[in-house]
């Protein structure tokens, strides 16, 4: 009984100093990704994350780092694969941990320009779930005026008036409250009311 008892203690301590190795070799590589000269290239700086994620599947901040670095990177020269790279990142990252709100933020801002309808749903969802963060509904204001949502974003902006971060969505509304001002010029349908 004493046998087995130290043989599975064995296994334990073997278990744990094959898991503990790997966590600290993929968080080696992390901080390389992060603050080494390897932050210098996306290329690198996405080798690293995937195979510190591929040693421990486990830390999100992997999938974070690697999405805010394509994510930024796609205003340059290989845009498109840098956006694939950001939103295959996000959604690993948002797999592990679905309350990061800067992964949120980051798949939002990739879906914005190709459908903002979409963005504006996929953000009140998170906004449902943090709703007391201002910072939140001014994001959604924003998103609702890009999607010509110009009631909804006035909605949203009333929950964050008194914060920081409205002074951007409010200037969105308003460019979108001038858009829809020349589309009823043009022979549309008039817009709702006038956002202040």
């Amino acid at each position: 009984m004493l046998f087995v008892a130290v043989l599975a203690l064995l296994a334990v301590c073997a278990a744990g100093i094959v898991h503990g190795s790997r966590a600290a070799a993929a968080q080696w590589m992390y901080e390389r990704a992060k603050y080494g000269a390897d932050r210098a290239s996306l290329p690198r700086v996405l080798a690293l994350c995937e195979s510190a994620q591929g040693l421990y599947p486990l830390n999100y901040y992997f999938c974070l780092w690697a999405a805010e670095q394509a994510y930024y990177a796609s205003g340059a020269a290989g845009r498109e694969a840098a956006r694939a790279a950001a939103d295959r990142w996000c959604e690993r990252g948002i797999a592990l941990n679905p309350y990061n709100r800067e992964l949120q933020i980051i798949r939002v801002r990739l879906w914005q320009e190709r459908s903002p309808g979409l963005a504006a749903a996929q953000w009140a969802r998170y906004v449902d779930w943090q709703f007391w963060d201002p910072y939140n509904h001014a994001l959604l204001a924003e998103l609702y005026a890009e999607a010509g949502e110009i009631e909804q974003a006035l909605a949203e902006l009333e929950w964050g008036r008194r914060s920081p971060y409205c002074a951007v969505a409010r200037g969105r509304l308003l460019e979108a409250w001038e858009r829809e001002k020349q589309f009823t010029a043009a022979g549309g349908t008039a817009p709702a009311r006038r956002p202040r």
